[in-house]
């Protein structure tokens, strides 16, 4: 039986308000009669973030969401200056070996991060804003990485290795899932069947070798 928007949009706003991570965040909830979710409002954190994000692709009916939702960190003590956000940003990326050999440049302006240069790989250029967000008095982060990939991938290649990871995983059926590369730029569209699904077919692009972004449209049904 299909479920109605405004039912589905309850289940949605009641699982948000339930989980324990999203608390502190002002998010509103709209829901199409495609069963497409619109989350709009503020977060206290990236993570928060996030798993508003899970939790309403956790819910049945949902199709797709549109994470709308902005980080505004609430202020806890003395407001760290922007030379001492500089100082912890980069003694934070030395401690992770994967982000310490990569160029990357702090800016940092009345709390807003600016991170600029280079890294070889689509999800550290996500792992390296997903650090800065989660350090104390930053407010906003603004992602200018480009991701150069250290081989010379050829998008062909991207996409037969994400299918194969597809394939191996087992989560997601691949002859649901359309792969495009264009510049190792990912394009994931097609149908799963749960959200368990959904995030297997996105990290299965996320960490494959050569992708320098990723937009995933798929749709849970």
């Amino acid at each position: 039986m299909e479920r109605s928007a405004l039912d589905i949009k309850q289940d949605v706003t009641e699982h948000i308000l339930w989980d324990a991570r999203v608390e502190g965040a002002d998010i509103e909830v709209e829901c199409d009669e495609r069963g497409v979710i619109t989350l709009q409002g503020r977060s206290p954190s990236y993570l928060a973030r996030q798993a508003a994000g899970q939790d309403a692709l956790s819910i049945p009916g949902v199709r797709s969401v549109n994470n709308q939702v902005t980080v505004q960190r609430i202020r806890k003590g003395p407001e760290r200056s922007g030379e001492e956000l500089c100082r912890v940003l980069r003694d934070l990326f030395a401690l992770y070996p994967n982000l310490a050999e990569e160029p990357i440049k702090v800016e940092v302006s009345d709390g807003i991060v600016a991170l600029h240069g280079s890294v070889d790989a689509y999800w550290k250029k996500l792992r390296a804003e997903e650090l800065a967000f989660d350090v104390a008095g930053v407010k906003e982060v603004k992602n200018m990485l480009t991701v150069a990939p250290s081989g010379n991938e050829l998008d062909r290649k991207v996409a037969e290795d994400i299918e194969a990871a597809l394939r191996r995983t087992g989560k997601a059926d691949p002859a649901r899932v359309t792969v495009v590369v264009d510049g190792g730029r990912v394009t994931l569209s097609g149908t799963v069947d749960d959200w368990e699904s959904y995030s297997a077919a996105h990290a299965a692009a996320k960490y494959t070798r050569g992708v320098v972004d990723l937009t995933n449209e798929l749709s849970i049904i």
